[in-house]
């Protein structure tokens, strides 16, 4: 109970923060708005300034709402640094952003996991988001694909698919993404009315064609 009640406290916090900073035009000083940002973060994970990136480095046990909030945050600080003209800090900061938005990406549609797969969206096709490397991106949005299958949307799986692979050959993914859609029709067959964001059978139908082709 009390670790729950600090959870939510931490994820309050982070969050009215992120609010404040959108709210306060962060972009007008961002050298300003980067220390305040890092200083905000180090204080969360009881560590100093200095010490931020390596400690946000060594999380790999956070939950996964709360990595959504430390993701927003990131993105936010990774813009501001590209906007500061510091490539190297972007580019440490763009790293991490990715990172903590694909935790927040559990496999069932909550409010806490749509809005991650929102904010990590928004963040590839930010500014930086181009200096991700291609290989996180392409990750990112394999994770996103992953994301929307598991939570029925298949039409936002399909756009997902092809902005991952983007005219690139891809066998085991393309496999991967074959075997999905097809049990996605197979579960579409019983089902009388199509959810939101889902293909319909011809649709489906016309994709699998398309992938099998290529395949």
């Amino acid at each position: 109970m009390l670790q729950n009640d600090f959870l939510m406290r931490a994820i309050r916090r982070l969050a009215q923060a992120f609010g404040e900073f959108i709210a306060g035009k962060a972009a007008e000083n961002p050298q300003a708005s980067l220390l305040q940002i890092e200083n905000l973060l180090a204080e969360s994970l009881n560590t100093r300034r200095q010490f931020l990136f390596d400690e946000l480095a060594a999380k790999s046990d956070i939950e996964p709402r709360l990595a959504v909030e430390y993701g927003r945050l990131l993105a936010l600080h990774a813009n501001l640094a590209v906007q500061a003209g510091n490539q190297d800090l972007a580019a440490l900061s763009s790293l991490q952003a990715a990172g903590f938005l694909k935790r927040g990406l559990v496999h069932q549609a909550t409010e806490s996991t749509l809005e991650a797969e929102l904010r990590l969206v928004e963040f590839l096709r930010s500014d930086a988001g181009h200096v991700l490397p291609p290989q996180t991106v392409q990750e990112s949005l394999k994770q996103l694909f992953r994301f929307s299958i598991a939570t029925g949307r298949t039409a936002k799986a399909e756009d997902y698919f092809f902005m991952a692979v983007d005219g690139e050959a891809d066998d085991t993914f393309r496999a991967e993404a074959i075997r999905a859609f097809e049990n996605a029709r197979a579960r579409l067959n019983s089902q009388v009315e199509l959810a939101e964001d889902e293909l319909s059978l011809d649709e489906l139908d016309a994709l699998l064609a398309e992938l099998r082709i290529s395949d």
